[in-house]
Protein backbone atom coordinates (compact mmCIF):
# COMPACT_ATOMS: atom_id res chain seq x y z
CA UNK A 1 0.00 0.00 0.00
CA UNK A 2 1.10 3.49 -0.80
CA UNK A 3 -0.02 6.76 0.99
CA UNK A 4 0.72 10.31 0.04
CA UNK A 5 0.45 13.37 1.82
CA UNK A 6 1.55 16.39 3.91
CA UNK A 7 2.88 15.54 6.89
CA UNK A 8 2.84 17.63 10.49
CA UNK A 9 6.50 18.22 10.43
CA UNK A 10 6.64 19.26 6.53
CA UNK A 11 3.80 21.03 5.72
CA UNK A 12 5.03 21.88 2.51
CA UNK A 13 6.10 19.22 0.54
CA UNK A 14 4.00 16.11 -0.01
CA UNK A 15 5.49 12.98 1.02
CA UNK A 16 4.99 9.36 -0.12
CA UNK A 17 5.71 6.08 2.62
CA UNK A 18 4.73 2.65 1.40
CA UNK A 19 3.36 -0.42 4.16
CA UNK A 20 2.79 -4.19 3.64
CA UNK A 21 -0.52 -5.27 4.76
CA UNK A 22 -0.62 -7.36 7.70
CA UNK A 23 -3.74 -7.82 8.99
CA UNK A 24 -7.09 -6.71 7.46
CA UNK A 25 -10.88 -6.48 8.32
CA UNK A 26 -12.24 -9.15 6.80
CA UNK A 27 -15.36 -7.95 5.51
CA UNK A 28 -14.41 -4.11 4.86
CA UNK A 29 -11.04 -5.50 3.45
CA UNK A 30 -9.30 -2.19 5.33
CA UNK A 31 -6.20 -2.77 6.95
CA UNK A 32 -5.61 -3.21 10.48
CA UNK A 33 -1.88 -4.30 10.91
CA UNK A 34 0.70 -2.86 8.44
CA UNK A 35 4.38 -3.78 8.38
CA UNK A 36 6.32 -0.47 7.98
CA UNK A 37 10.14 0.97 7.77
CA UNK A 38 9.79 4.24 8.63
CA UNK A 39 12.83 3.98 11.28
CA UNK A 40 13.53 0.49 12.87
CA UNK A 41 11.09 -2.18 10.35
CA UNK A 42 8.12 -2.97 12.57
CA UNK A 43 4.55 -3.90 12.73
CA UNK A 44 2.29 -1.31 13.63
CA UNK A 45 -1.55 -0.68 13.65
CA UNK A 46 -3.04 1.60 11.08
CA UNK A 47 -4.71 3.66 13.50
CA UNK A 48 -1.57 4.37 15.03
CA UNK A 49 -0.27 5.18 11.39
CA UNK A 50 -3.16 7.55 10.55
CA UNK A 51 -2.74 9.13 13.77
CA UNK A 52 0.75 10.38 12.78
CA UNK A 53 -0.27 11.47 9.65
CA UNK A 54 -3.95 12.76 9.43
CA UNK A 55 -3.51 14.32 6.18
CA UNK A 56 -1.98 11.84 3.99
CA UNK A 57 -4.21 9.36 1.58
CA UNK A 58 -4.29 5.91 0.37
CA UNK A 59 -2.69 6.15 -3.07
CA UNK A 60 -2.70 2.66 -4.57
CA UNK A 61 -3.16 -0.70 -2.65
CA UNK A 62 -1.65 -3.43 -5.15
CA UNK A 63 -2.74 -7.23 -3.97
CA UNK A 64 -0.27 -9.37 -5.25
CA UNK A 65 -1.08 -13.18 -6.25
CA UNK A 66 1.26 -16.00 -5.68
CA UNK A 67 0.62 -16.85 -9.86
CA UNK A 68 2.02 -13.32 -10.62
CA UNK A 69 4.91 -13.44 -8.33
CA UNK A 70 6.12 -16.66 -9.35
CA UNK A 71 5.99 -15.49 -13.12
CA UNK A 72 8.33 -12.70 -12.94
CA UNK A 73 10.36 -14.44 -10.33
CA UNK A 74 10.87 -17.36 -12.97
CA UNK A 75 10.19 -20.04 -11.09
CA UNK A 76 8.39 -23.22 -11.64
CA UNK A 77 4.52 -22.94 -10.33
CA UNK A 78 3.87 -24.19 -6.56
CA UNK A 79 1.25 -26.64 -7.77
CA UNK A 80 3.67 -28.37 -10.03
CA UNK A 81 5.87 -29.27 -7.13
CA UNK A 82 5.04 -32.62 -5.67
CA UNK A 83 4.33 -32.82 -1.88
CA UNK A 84 7.36 -34.00 1.01
CA UNK A 85 6.87 -37.11 2.09
CA UNK A 86 4.87 -36.92 5.70
CA UNK A 87 7.91 -39.38 6.85
CA UNK A 88 9.79 -43.02 6.21
CA UNK A 89 7.90 -44.89 4.00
Amino acid sequence: MLIRGKTPWDPFHVHFHSFFIYESDPVTGMPLAVVGNAGRPSIRSWETEVRRTPKRTILHRIRLSTEWLESIAGVEPLDSIPPLAAGPE
